[in-house]
């Protein structure tokens, strides 16, 4: 997983916005990520 993902991911992890969230729903429609949300 790239760098910036990793981050993304646990950023996302720490807190958990809505913005966050549909960010990468976003990129998961977008099929740049497909496991990101693996770490909910």
């Amino acid at each position: 997983m790239p760098d910036n993902l990793q981050l993304l991911c646990r950023e996302c992890h720490a807190r958990k916005t809505e913005e966050d969230r549909r960010l990468i729903r976003e990129m998961r429609r977008d099929g740049a990520i497909r496991e990101t949300m693996r770490c909910r």
